[in-house]
């Protein structure tokens, strides 16, 4: 593996997508795979609160906080 490869992921799925727990599972996890295959050790994102419980289930940690000013 290389280090210090990170991949960040941004599905972008809105919260009203349907079936959006289902979709959004398996677009994180082809990413993840795909990245895994290609040297990637660390997967970083920006959830939002909807999609918090989704990436908790997977095995994301959540590290600090992300705010945006607008």
């Amino acid at each position: 593996m290389q280090p210090n490869k990170i991949l960040p992921i941004d599905s972008g799925l809105p919260s009203d997508t349907f079936n959006y727990v289902c979709r959004g599972t398996t677009m994180t996890l082809t990413a993840l795979w795909d990245a895994k295959n290609q040297g990637y050790q660390t997967a970083t994102l920006q959830a939002s609160e909807d999609g918090k419980n989704l990436y908790s289930r997977l095995g994301f940690k959540e590290y600090g906080d992300f705010h945006i000013y607008q």
